[in-house]
């Protein structure tokens, strides 16, 4: 009878790593469970599909080799010599900057891309990029800038006021919804800024259902009505600002009249949520990723940052709060870098991401060979022809590449077009490190609950095998990636064997999130020690001082003409909970609840077009087309869409989307306001 035991670890199917049991029989699991005893246990409806994702027929569990138009099964041996040779040659002729790596969700806040950065140093390429381009960091940069603390996560006990902006928690986070609800019972208002009539938006107090892609200048409204009436904490502003007067006199030109005319947000709407925001306090604001995906994303961001510090919210008990970094050891390797990254346009990115460009304009400096040529790319945990906006363009460059690497779990449509198929572990297949959750400095061990199936190996390993035969093996010493992590993280006092004997995890900091004012004694982590409405740094490299707005690049308002050819904006990006990102639409467990690329359009203008609930149509803009399934509903504004991102082949969405214009700051691509037009599919 084969032996059965139940392994602690944590859920990989998103970012949120709740605590899972996994029940083991023989080297198969049969089951999971959320672990009682985590912090977070409420497994969502995407472990459901866990063990069909593992043990899916159409998971490629060998090394695979193009042969002309035909796959052939080769071994890692045969796999890594090819790639050792590609890398070796290319770098004798073009220089190690001939490499380029994106690391995709495989990456998240485990300590995978510790390796991957480290493997790049040593080598001698600045190109290592991910998905981080994409999502979450524009937060990250934009609350660097303002207080110097990243992130400003949502304090939500003891709150009496929750703004959700730009964030669906009943598609994105069960975890947090939990916490909304119980701080909503206690009596805490609501306000939701969203683009889209959301469940929690139908409940809240206000909804400021505004256009794709001006979050900014909404934010400037409310900043304008908190400092005319005079709503602002007073002793934090004389202390703790640099900039206020500057901002002050910036928005009095965004009256509530005229961010209306902008935003199409009632001027009394945003009245009513600025006073309400800034007089019920505690207050928290709930960052989500629209705030990320505008061409002026970081400048949204840091005046929503503004917002939270002038109403005496920052640092404070259920308003927003910041968590310190976990100490661990710097793996990366200085002096062997010796050139400029593909893309230098974007400093900021650069230094808050530790030497890591944006990956947008990837394609095009593959496709210009500017400012020289990259011959290879390595796709690990990711697919750009999917993920990347231009998708045209994206396949244009990988089919240039002289070598192209994707290590993955399914053939997805980035791997079509490789040279050389890797196959992944899967997070319950390799040991890792997870850190932060939601908000907690909590780290744990995500342990192995079984050995990787058939030839597959755990993403460390490609790094470290792959030093070793490229002669920069004393970099990479350690026999596996316990040992490795070990070093990571001695200076935090934590093991791999404290993380194991303990699988709820060990804290590094304040297990209350909010170290209670802490600004009065050491005063923000900025150059001026102070909340920088101002930024010195930003008007040192040529950017707005202070929190600006700018129109999106594609808007019925900056291109008029093109509007009228295509009237529609397109908004993409937003969460399925089924899925994450694109993965996962080829587990039927899953598949079944959400079968089919929905693109929501307003019940009036559907009419008009005469398309029907449940038609298929065809979404058109200056760069492709798409075929996606009609979903009419009045919680959508006329002349906008909202489509389903993540699908691949004829749905894929970015298809329609642009690598450029970007955010000037963070490199961000505006997936929230692309012009489209629609029509009924034939």
């Amino acid at each position: 009878m084969a032996e059965s035991k139940i392994v602690k670890t944590t859920c990989g199917m998103c970012g949120i790593s709740c605590g899972l049991n996994v029940y083991v029989e023989g080297d198969r699991i049969v089951k999971v469970e959320g672990m009682p005893e985590h912090v977070i246990n409420q497994l969502c409806v995407k472990a459901e599909g866990m063990l069909d994702w593992v043990y899916s027929p159409e998971r490629i569990t060998h090394p695979l080799k193009r042969v002309g138009d035909k796959w052939e099964r080769i071994s890692w041996e045969d796999a890594l010599n090819v790639i050792v040779d590609k890398l070796e040659l290319h770098r004798k002729n073009y220089g190690p900057e001939s490499l380029s790596i994106y690391t995709g969700q495989q990456a998240g806040l485990t300590d995978i891309v510790t390796w991957t950065k480290r493997f790049a140093d040593v080598y001698g390429t600045p190109n290592l990029t991910s998905g981080s381009a994409h999502c979450f960091f524009a937060r990250v940069i934009g609350g660097n800038l303002t207080a110097g603390h990243g992130y400003n996560h949502p304090s939500y006990r003891g709150t009496k006021c929750i703004v959700l902006w730009g964030t669906n928690p009943d598609q994105s986070s069960e975890v947090g919804l939990l916490a909304i609800d119980f701080a909503l019972a206690y009596g805490a208002k609501l306000i939701v800024i969203d683009s889209r009539k959301t469940p929690l938006a139908k409940r809240a107090d206000i909804h400021a259902q505004l256009r794709p892609g001006t979050d900014g200048a909404l934010a400037l409204g409310m900043l304008h009505v908190i400092i005319e009436d005079e709503l602002y904490d007073k002793r934090f502003v004389e202390n703790y600002t640099v900039g206020f007067d500057e901002l002050a006199e910036y928005v009095k030109q965004y009256s509530p009249e005229e961010v209306e005319h902008i935003t199409w947000v009632p001027a009394d709407t945003i009245r009513q949520l600025a006073r309400l925001y800034a007089t019920k306090k505690p207050a928290c604001i709930v960052e989500g990723i629209s705030l990320d995906h505008c061409t002026s994303g970081i400048q949204a961001i840091r005046a929503v940052t503004t917002l939270i510090g002038i109403t005496g919210n920052y640092d404070i008990p259920g308003g927003n709060s910041y968590v310190e970094p976990m100490p661990r050891t710097n793996l990366r390797v200085a002096g062997m870098v010796s050139a400029s990254p593909f893309d230098e346009q974007y400093p900021v990115f650069w230094e808050t991401l530790g030497k890591e460009p944006p990956v947008t304009h990837l394609p095009d400096a593959i496709l210009s060979e500017e400012p020289y040529p990259i011959k290879a790319l390595i796709v690990q945990g990711g697919s750009p022809v999917t993920q990347f906006p231009n998708t045209n363009k994206t396949i244009a460059a990988l089919k240039k590449l002289d070598l192209l690497v994707v290590m993955d779990l399914f053939m997805t449509e980035t791997a079509q077009l490789a040279h050389i198929f890797l196959p992944a572990a899967t997070f319950l297949e390799r040991d890792a490190m997870f850190r932060m959750y939601m908000g907690l400095p909590l780290c744990t061990l995500r342990k192995k609950t079984i050995e990787p199936v058939d030839e597959s190996w755990p993403d460390w390993k490609l790094w470290f095998e792959l030093a070793k035969r490229l002669g920069m093996g004393e970099f990479f010493p350690w026999e596996d990636v316990k040992e490795a992590l070990d070093v990571y993280l001695e200076p935090s006092g934590m093991t791999c064997q404290l993380l194991a004997d303990d699988p709820r995890g060990l804290f590094w900091g304040d297990k209350d999130l909010v170290k209670r004012y802490h600004y009065r004694g050491e005063g923000f982590n900025t150059p001026s020690r102070k909340l920088e409405i101002y930024s010195e740094k930003l008007k040192g490299l040529g950017y707005d001082p202070i929190p600006t707005y700018d129109e999106p690049f594609e808007s019925p308002i900056s291109q008029p003409e093109l509007a009228n050819e295509y009237p529609f904006i397109l908004s993409t990006g937003a969460r399925i909970k089924y899925y994450t990102h694109s993965q996962f639409r080829n587990v039927p467990s899953l598949r079944k609840y959400y079968p089919d690329p929905l693109v929501e359009i307003n019940t009036v203008d559907a009419m008009e077009l005469g398309i029907n609930d449940g038609d298929w149509v065809i979404l058109e803009s200056l760069r492709g087309r798409v075929k996606l399934k009609a979903s009419l509903t009045d919680d959508v504004l006329r002349k906008v869409v909202h489509a389903d991102h993540g699908w691949s082949g004829e749905a894929n969405i970015n298809y329609l989307t642009d690598n450029g214009p970007l955010d000037p700051i963070s490199g961000y691509p505006g997936f929230r306001s692309t012009l489209c037009r629609i029509s009924r599919a034939e």
